[in-house]
């Protein structure tokens, strides 16, 4: 059997160009090496060298299995190094930043999780608005961050986990629900009748002002807003209460207060879902725990939205 030995042996040959000078590279003698190149030839039965003046050249089948010789030693490293990662990790500890609306959903995925498989280790968790966790992770304050990817800053990087659409959430009484336009699931609507009626939104400081912004934008008007709020939840429990209508993340339409919900439109003729992506400094790759991390998020978060 080709052992990863003696492909590195052949690699080895292949730089040098001798057996000599491979053989000192290897710390290992002629006669070994030798040994060892033809019972690989014999192995696969092909030949993989060929001997012209004083220098050796590997035959197609030679410069084929080098190639892919040094891709499977390459893998090989890759996992050995992953696999030493996660032995760490099991005693890291690792920083991380999510918002306190998000937090709540999240963060009951988080605790059992690595308390289950990573017992050693210490979960650090800031909750912060978005524009504050960026600027801790651009201090190497935190590993990684969970926030909307958009807008995005240059000096961070970005892995989109899931894309979450955004709804309208409006009174059950408000008058505009006349307009609704049935559709499979969700009904629509069109944002532009939404023009002098009350509305709740997120404060500007919340990276979805952007959004929020351009949505009105294309439609030619401006809301008329009653109350700003940090958090998505009272935006909804304010529709809910017949105070005004707000934009809220999909995973919400199932919430209720008090007994009472919104109704929920998508809207008719304009995209409106963003991006949830996990954020970290350029320059400096998230550890294993937070790639461990990324992966129960990734797996988790389409199913938070639609339960």
């Amino acid at each position: 059997m080709v052992s990863f030995r003696m492909i590195e042996y052949l690699i080895a040959l292949s730089e040098e160009g001798s057996f000599s000078l491979a053989a000192e590279r290897l710390y290992i003698s002629q006669p070994a090496l030798s040994q060892a190149i033809r019972r690989m030839e014999q192995e696969l039965g092909v030949t993989l060298l060929e001997k012209r003046t004083h220098r050796l050249r590997l035959t197609p089948e030679g410069t084929l299995m080098v190639r892919e010789g040094r891709d499977l030693i390459a893998r090989r490293d890759a996992m050995e190094h992953r696999m030493q990662e996660l032995g760490s990790a099991h005693k890291a500890t690792l920083h991380f930043g999510i918002s306190p609306f998000y937090s709540k959903y999240y963060l009951p995925l988080v605790q059992p999780y690595f308390a289950r498989n990573f017992p050693d280790a210490r979960i650090q968790v800031t909750e912060e608005i978005s524009v504050a966790i960026e600027q801790l992770l651009l201090e190497e304050k935190l590993d990684i961050g969970f926030l909307p990817r958009e807008p995005e800053n240059p000096r961070l990087a970005y892995e989109v986990l899931h894309t979450e659409e955004i709804l309208l959430a409006v009174p059950a009484d408000s008058p505009i629900n006349v307009f609704a336009i049935p559709s499979p699931d969700l009904p629509r609507i069109e944002l532009r009748h939404l023009a002098g009626e009350p509305f709740v939104a997120l404060k500007p400081i919340q990276k979805f002002s952007t959004m929020h912004e351009n949505l009105f934008r294309q439609t030619g008007f401006a809301p008329r807003i009653i109350h700003e709020t940090m958090n998505w939840d009272t935006v909804n429990a304010l529709a809910a209460a017949g105070i005004g209508s707000g934009f809220v993340p999909e995973m919400l339409r199932h919430v209720t207060f008090y007994g009472r919900a919104p109704r929920y439109y998508r809207l008719e003729g304009q995209y409106a879902a963003r991006d949830y992506a996990a954020v970290w400094k350029k320059g400096a790759p998230p550890p294993a725990l937070a790639l461990q991390l990324m992966e129960l998020f990734r797996s988790n978060l389409a199913q938070l939205t639609q339960n």
